[in-house]
């Protein structure tokens, strides 16, 4: 039998449009494999940016509140002198110097504490940001394999078509000496 004339009814024309709608189903499916490793890269750049914004608003919070501690204490320290000079009591020797001392110690250590704790919760913002832009940039490439993947499996779909197999070397219903068979 000659090219095109097969026992099982695939003219040309038939083989020409079934290699034909492979193509575009293979085009399409990467298409849509490349717009979905795209959408993801920008979902995760979206939220690389919101966690780098994070760690910024988390240090800026910390240090405010570091300022307005610091303030209180120097409000509470000045409280503490005066109360001792109205006393009558000389607050630059013996107990009451070791009582301020020890004030504005525990003042300082909270004010640390405070700023510490800001730079923790903003080292995690920035870990997540990371990770995010990591997890956006493979969903790109996968979406680049995936796209590739799907362009592949369609010119052999529409090889096999044309071929007059019916698509990627699918046999069933053929004879054994029709053109394209493989065993």
């Amino acid at each position: 039998m000659g090219r095109g004339h097969t026992p099982c009814g695939w003219g040309p024309e038939r083989e020409r449009h079934a290699a034909a709608a492979a193509i575009i189903a293979a085009l399409v499916t990467a298409y849509a494999a490349y717009e979905q490793g795209q959408t993801q890269q920008a979902i995760g750049k979206y939220n690389q940016k919101v966690a780098q914004n994070e760690a910024i608003a988390r240090r800026q919070a910390a240090a405010i509140e570091a300022d307005n501690k610091r303030e209180q204490y120097a409000s509470i320290l000045a409280s503490q002198r005066a109360g001792l000079g109205g006393a009558g009591v000389i607050s630059s020797e013996g107990t009451p110097l070791l009582v301020q001392m020890e004030s504005a110690e525990r003042a300082a250590l909270n004010e640390a504490r405070i700023r510490y704790s800001g730079e923790v919760g903003a080292r995690a913002s920035e870990s997540e940001a990371i990770i995010q832009g990591y997890i956006g940039k493979k969903a790109a490439q996968r979406g680049y394999i995936q796209a590739g993947a799907s362009l592949l499996q369609g010119a052999a779909d529409a090889y096999g078509s044309y071929q007059g197999g019916g698509g990627g070397g699918y046999t069933r219903n053929r004879p054994a000496d029709s053109p394209g068979f493989r065993r």
